[in-house]
């Protein structure tokens, strides 16, 4: 998840003003490891739910981090058509910068949601 968020969040900041001096253009070489991570995560989850389906099933907080998770990704996927389609820094804060900082908090809450639940699963395996 950290090459996933990480480069997200770069992404997210660079909009938000932070590094200045970087260009637009070179954010989109971030996408194919956005992608790279999202998939990793995805395969990783996807073990653990095998491995522990009843911890994963019975804790509210993993429906929350899935709902947290497919909406950052819609998020991102959005800011990356603005990315390609806004070729100047003129429209940055008024067409980016919000879907920017609802990314950094979805993502934000993805991962406190997933610290979540280990501690809000009512079985940790079946008995």
């Amino acid at each position: 998840m950290g090459a996933l968020v990480d480069a997200s969040a770069v992404i997210d900041l660079r909009l938000l003003g932070v590094a200045g001096d970087l260009p637009l253009s070179m954010l989109n070489r971030l996408y194919p490891i956005i992608w790279t991570g999202f998939w990793v995560q995805a395969a990783s989850g996807i073990v653990l739910l095998v491995a522990y389906p009843t911890k994963s099933f019975t804790s509210p907080a993993f429906y929350v981090k899935l709902a947290l998770i497919a909406a950052a990704m819609v998020v991102m996927v959005r800011l990356k058509r603005r990315l390609s389609s806004d070729a100047g820094e003129a429209p940055l804060f008024r067409r980016r910068a919000p879907l920017a900082a609802w990314s950094l908090v979805l993502w934000f809450g993805a991962i406190s949601a997933g610290r979540l639940i280990a501690y809000t699963a009512a079985y940790s395996m079946y008995p």
